[in-house]
């Protein structure tokens, strides 16, 4: 019963996504790449090599996924390395953050995602220490924090502490890593003219905030936004929750969110029903990155933080989160087909 229900709450919002994309960034897509439905063809290609992956997971044995933690994540780390390295990285809105490998172009904040969850949650199942935690998470959050990407950095940070933080370690000295942390963060605000611009009102959040609320109650219809026509950039992935407000207003908004809502709560209930600490360490550490992800995009959207670039948990287009999202989820509906 867990499983089933997680499946029909992912892939029903897959579907609101796709819907979305279809018709919300017709005209980001036309005057960017001229072709009025390259978001929703490739997003619909990334759902069904996902579900791929979302089926291959849900049958692995733990073991085999415990054993491959380690060489992902030192994996991952070699794809961070290699965005700082000429000719292997695409800079883009002056962040390098796309890895080019011959056709292969994607994310590797995105993959580091995925296998930090898979790392740590091994790491943190047995005895550690607080060092542990710094040795292994800071190197790969300094090379996405220079890429530069505040927001990954701490949506990241975020993850993996969550997970440090229910694994019963030891949670005093995690205080004063949180502090230091903090810090970090905060100087790189102050010491980055960009980033403290984005404090103040700009074009981009005064549209995100003019969509949202044009919706009203009950929207305008899908299809009927006013706003995805060159008005708010970057629809197709910051930016398709103000399209979707605007469109179904607070009723659909709030269906949405009791969407997420729901998701996160089977995970977190299947966590609880978890055989070993590796899987309920898993299962937390993925609705904490739900729960993150989806409350900073939220809050950009509705005005209430500057911009970031964070994307809406599978419902915004792109494929590096999409793949790692359903990898994961695959990997929780494998959870919960040990306790059924």
């Amino acid at each position: 019963m867990l499983k089933n229900y997680l499946i029909s709450i992912t892939y029903a919002l897959l579907i609101i996504g796709i819907i979305f994309l279809s018709t919300g960034s017709l005209f980001e897509a036309q005057a960017n790449l001229g072709d009025q439905l390259i978001f929703f063809k490739k997003q619909f290609a990334w759902i069904i090599v996902g579900s791929v992956f979302f089926g291959i997971n849900s049958k692995l044995s733990f073991k085999f996924i415990q054993k491959i933690a380690t060489p992902l994540y030192l994996v991952s780390v070699i794809f961070l390395l290699l965005l700082f390295i000429p000719g292997f990285s695409s800079k883009i809105f002056g962040a390098n953050r796309w890895l080019n490998l011959g056709p292969l172009s994607f994310q590797p904040t995105e993959f580091y995602k995925f296998t930090s969850l898979l790392f740590f949650s091994n790491l943190f199942s047995k005895k550690t220490s607080i060092a542990q935690l710094a040795f292994f998470g800071l190197p790969p959050a300094l090379l996405i924090l220079f890429q530069p990407a505040l927001s990954s950095t701490i949506l990241t940070t975020a993850i993996i502490v969550t997970i440090y933080f229910f694994s019963q370690q030891d949670v005093k000295s995690l205080s004063i890593v949180l502090l230091s942390l903090l810090l970090m963060f905060a100087l790189s605000i102050v010491l980055s003219p960009y980033r403290l611009k984005r404090l103040t009102a700009n074009y981009h959040q005064d549209q995100l905030t003019i969509s949202l609320g044009s919706g009203s109650l009950f929207g305008k219809g899908i299809g009927n936004s006013t706003q995805k026509f060159k008005f708010i950039p970057q629809i197709s992935t910051d930016s398709i929750l103000a399209i979707i407000g605007e469109e179904t207003g607070f009723v659909g908004m709030t269906f949405l969110l009791g969407l997420f809502y729901l998701l996160i709560k089977k995970i977190i209930n299947i966590s609880l029903v978890a055989k070993s600490n590796f899987q309920k360490l898993f299962a937390i550490g993925l609705a904490s990155w739900i729960f993150y992800q989806s409350a900073i995009n939220i809050s950009v959207v509705s005005g209430l933080i500057p911009l970031t670039g964070i994307s809406l948990p599978l419902v915004s287009y792109g494929g590096s989160s999409l793949l790692t999202l359903m990898s994961a989820l695959g990997i929780v509906n494998n959870i919960s087909h040990t306790h059924a």
